[in-house]
């Protein structure tokens, strides 16, 4: 039920749809480019010199992860800090905790609706990507592009649901919209930064543990075996454990 009239509400801008849409764009060419490369002839007599530089699947992979986790954080920046802030704001919690709807199944639902949307937008398109180019490779590739697939889903899962439990925490301290938004945008990009200050000024795979990014790298390269691991695999389930932990406290503070 909180998850139908939260989507309800989120869909209800045209405008908002209209993001949405120019989510998957850039899913969309590449998927263009795949079929491209593979149905093209001047392409594919082309494609053995590119690929002496260049592993165009390792590239695909990568380039549909980073696509992926730059559009859900898009949407997780549009959408999480509306989540929870104007339910606290008009006074709205104590009437749905009193219908009664537990505190879990509140939270649940809110997250349903961002880790919802993220799949549609993020998820979903890069399993595409990968289905259809291992497609074209024959029935050789279907264990390798199963591998990635797995890779893709946890990296992006990991990336989606931090993220998300990270935004509903703040939505839930600053009642402001705005003020919500910047403070998520404003936490991404402090960390970050202050995980590549560390990483320079100590060196090392486990000098980056304050970046999210790096933490779902070094999963999704791992399990892949594409790209070297920005950090070992364990450190990074305990940073994206850590901030999912941290958030969850926060919000059951603050609900």
């Amino acid at each position: 039920m909180i998850a139908r009239f939260a989507l309800a509400a989120t869909m209800r801008s045209r405008l908002f749809v209209a993001f949405l849409v120019a989510c998957l764009v850039p899913s969309l060419v590449l998927l263009i480019a795949v079929y491209v490369r593979h149905n093209v002839g001047a392409i594919e007599d082309a494609e053995t010199a590119i690929a002496s530089v260049v592993d165009l699947d390792a590239w695909l992979f990568e380039t549909a992860l980073d696509i992926a986790q730059v559009v859900t954080f898009l949407v997780v920046l549009v959408v999480g800090p509306g989540l929870v802030a104007p339910d606290l704001a008009n006074n709205a919690m104590p009437l749905y905790l009193s219908r009664p709807v537990p505190r879990r199944s509140y939270v649940a639902g809110k997250l349903l609706v961002l880790v919802g949307l993220c799949v549609a937008v993020g998820l979903c398109p890069g399993l595409v990507l990968i289905v259809v180019n291992a497609g074209y490779g024959g029935e050789v590739d279907w264990l390798g592009a199963a591998r990635l697939a797995s890779a893709f889903t946890t990296g992006l899962l990991a990336w989606t649901l931090s993220l998300a439990m990270l935004a509903l925490a703040i939505s839930a301290w600053v009642k402001w919209r705005p003020a919500a938004t910047l403070g998520l945008l404003g936490a991404y990009i402090v960390t970050t930064t202050l995980g590549d200050v560390l990483q320079s000024a100590l060196g090392g795979r486990t000098a980056s543990f304050l970046d999210l990014a790096d933490a779902v790298q070094g999963i999704s390269a791992t399990l892949s075996g594409i790209g070297e691991p920005a950090m070992p695999v364990a450190l990074a389930g305990l940073v994206v454990a850590g901030l999912v932990a941290l958030a969850t406290w926060a919000l059951a503070l603050r609900l």
